[in-house]
């Protein structure tokens, strides 16, 4: 999976559905960004981390997606928080200029069904799904938050050579059977529900 297509997909998708007065930066400097991933897990982790920045930031802001190639070495990994191999990573950072976190909030984030948002307004299963995704793939993930200040998610995964490809794709269409029906999109997101 190229990660900068899926960042490009999440900044299109979150572009109409954010308030006007966020704005949606991607600095892309990886200059290897393909990673073994199935596109659309990726994509879901981001726009998690994307829609939580969109609620840190109820008065406006920015939010930033940015990339960079980092070999991890061993003395690198004892530091990290999970067990992830040394070599060539990807890492993504996702930054809000928001409220922020204070340490206790910080420490719970990734629990399931947590969250600090009033009743209706979130579920507590989007960072608990980053988490999941991260840690499917062998990858790391912290965050840094200071109140009144903002918060900055970063991903460690590991990259790959390979060329992303869309290998797969042509077998679906083979085995689409043309008719009709109801398509139902079930999302918590007024926003996300609109613009779909």
């Amino acid at each position: 999976t190229d990660v900068h297509g899926v960042i490009d997909e999440v900044h299109q998708l979150l572009r109409h559905s954010v308030d006007r007065r966020i704005e949606i930066i991607t600095d892309c400097q990886a200059t290897s960004p393909v990673i073994m991933s199935d596109p659309a897990q990726l994509q879901n982790a981001l726009l998690n981390l994307g829609v939580n920045a969109r609620d840190a930031m109820p008065d406006g802001g920015t939010l930033t997606f940015a990339t960079r190639n980092i070999v991890l070495t061993k003395q690198d990994c004892l530091y990290l928080p999970y067990e992830i191999e040394t070599g060539q990573h990807l890492e993504i950072t996702v930054t809000d200029t928001g409220m922020g976190m204070d340490v206790s909030t910080r420490e719970k984030i990734f629990e399931p069904l947590f969250t600090t948002k009033t009743v209706g307004k979130g579920t507590g299963l989007g960072l608990a799904a980053v988490y999941g995704f991260v840690k499917n793939h062998k990858g790391s993930i912290e965050v840094n938050s200071t109140s009144g200040v903002g918060t900055t998610f970063t991903l460690l995964l590991p990259s790959t050579e390979l060329q992303a490809t869309d290998e797969g794709a042509g077998k679906y269409e083979k085995a689409i059977v043309p008719g009709q029906g109801h398509v139902l999109v079930i999302d918590d997101e007024d926003e996300v529900r609109a613009f779909t």
